[in-house]
């Protein structure tokens, strides 16, 4: 395996991973001036997950029967279409339908998922994950700074800026994206049958757990953070903070993403093992997440950054690699596809639960829980061996 086979991916993912942290940081500041609480932007992102959990089954039925590439296509055209909704809503209401459109399309990241394993042989699949990992990295690296730079211009201009990315996805797919002839049985399309027998499996069931805390925990902080640093932080001039400073926190997260996914991810795997690094992993975010939540300045901020950013960069790619060496060439496709069902459900769950606690304002209790979280997942490491 070679970054130059993976290439056509590497590019698709970048473009799609700008088109979405574009949006993530201005979406809560938005809803806001539509009369939006906490709690809505919680239902706005949850909106989106519901329709993609209902629809993932599916797009990867249809990209098993079809092929990867055409369902894909039909995948980004949904992206496409939900961020022109966003770029032109004038009422709430708008950006639900933008938000469920996109999320009933939404399989831009299983399906390339699916495309990469397809291609690749067990022995290279977490590095291979890794450098996705590391395409993810650079959209929230500049997806999030591109959006505060383009935010002065027009509420709007930021949305359409994403929407030029995912145009690129678009057409890097329909032009790069080979079929490939699978290495192994990659399929998809999970039914709820298959996802609740696999979850079940005694063998299985720990690490199904702690996946699923790791998925609730991200979703409950990626879709807060906003409102939790606009409510918690003031910038010199004593303003609270917006866009600009949360675009700016998530891209600098992003750096650590793509060093550590992009360049340390091999190193560290070979030097500790997967199983170390996981529960290392648990406990900075959780360190993270606990600075955090009582963060009112930005010093301790930045501090709480640097380790949760350390945790969360390892988490993603060392968990769906050991989920995905627990199984047989011929499981892969039902491994991915139920992994992508409870990042989906954790998608649900979590900014619900956040933006709960975010109505009240209890700020410092917002972190305390994901830090709880976070040790609830370490302490399944022993579970998960």
């Amino acid at each position: 395996m070679s970054f130059r086979s993976l290439a056509p991916l590497f590019l698709i993912v970048v473009a799609d991973m700008m088109a979405m942290m574009m949006m993530v940081p201005v979406l809560p500041f938005f809803a806001e001036r539509f009369g939006a609480t906490p709690l809505t932007v919680g239902l706005l992102a949850a909106s989106f997950a519901v329709c993609q959990l209902a629809a993932a089954p599916y797009l990867g039925k249809w990209s098993d029967r079809i092929g990867r590439r055409p369902v894909l296509l039909v995948s980004q055209l949904g992206t496409l279409a939900g961020l022109l909704i966003l770029a032109r809503a004038d009422s709430l209401w708008l950006l639900f339908v933008g938000r469920m459109l996109d999320g009933a399309t939404a399989g831009n990241l299983s399906i390339a998922q699916a495309c990469l394993a397809d291609a690749t042989p067990p022995k290279d699949r977490a590095r291979a994950f890794g450098i996705l990992g590391a395409a993810f990295g650079i959209g929230l690296v500049f997806g999030p700074a591109l959006s505060a730079a383009l935010i002065g211009y027009g509420w709007s201009v930021p949305f359409y800026a994403a929407a030029i990315f995912s145009a690129v996805s678009l057409l890097a797919t329909f032009l790069l994206l080979k079929p490939v002839k699978p290495v192994t049985e990659s399929s998809v399309g999970e039914t709820p049958a298959t996802v609740l027998a696999l979850l079940a499996h005694k063998n299985w069931r720990w690490a199904w757990m702690q996946f699923a805390v790791f998925a609730v925990a991200f979703g409950f902080f990626s879709q807060g953070l906003g409102l939790f640093l606009e409510r918690a932080l003031h910038t010199r001039s004593g303003a609270v903070w917006g866009p600009q400073e949360v675009g700016a926190y998530f891209a600098v997260s992003g750096v650590f993403g793509i060093v550590i996914q992009g360049f340390l991810m091999g190193r560290l795997t070979r030097a500790f093992g997967e199983n170390k690094l996981a529960g290392a992993a648990f406990l900075f975010s959780a360190a993270g997440y606990f600075v955090l939540g009582n963060s009112r300045t930005g010093v301790l901020a930045w501090g709480a950054l640097f380790l949760f950013s350390i945790g969360n960069s390892l988490l993603r790619p060392v968990l769906t690699s050991r989920l995905s060496q627990r199984g047989s060439a011929k499981e892969q496709g039902q491994i991915l596809g139920t992994a992508s069902s409870l990042q989906s459900l954790g998608m649900v769950v979590g900014p619900l639960l956040g933006g709960m606690v975010l109505e009240t304002g209890r700020l410092t209790f917002w972190g305390t829980a994901l830090g709880l979280l976070s040790l609830l997942g370490f302490g399944l490491q022993r579970k998960t061996r």
